[in-house]
């Protein structure tokens, strides 16, 4: 694989997760709508919450528990 394959590969997963991103903005504005909302649509934003935390954590080359605190401290300063 050339230099130029690899950039090409990194430019393009990063323009899918950008989209993927969007399509986790549609879908959360209509999760629980549809039904009545239930515990069972918190349990599905609390494993897509803590998966997003994963991701983030490997993006900054840690583990989620180095960040946890910190970034649920910040989210809950962003509620209020």
């Amino acid at each position: 694989m050339t230099k130029q394959d690899l950039n090409n590969q990194h430019q393009n997963l990063k323009a899918d997760i950008a989209n993927l991103k969007g399509f986790i903005s549609c879908e959360l504005e209509v999760h629980g709508k549809d039904a009545r909302l239930n515990w069972g649509h918190i349990g599905d934003l609390n494993q897509i919450k803590e998966k997003m935390l994963e991701t983030l954590a490997a993006l900054m080359g840690t583990e989620p528990d180095a960040i946890r605190d910190e970034i649920n401290t910040t989210l809950q300063e962003t509620r209020n």
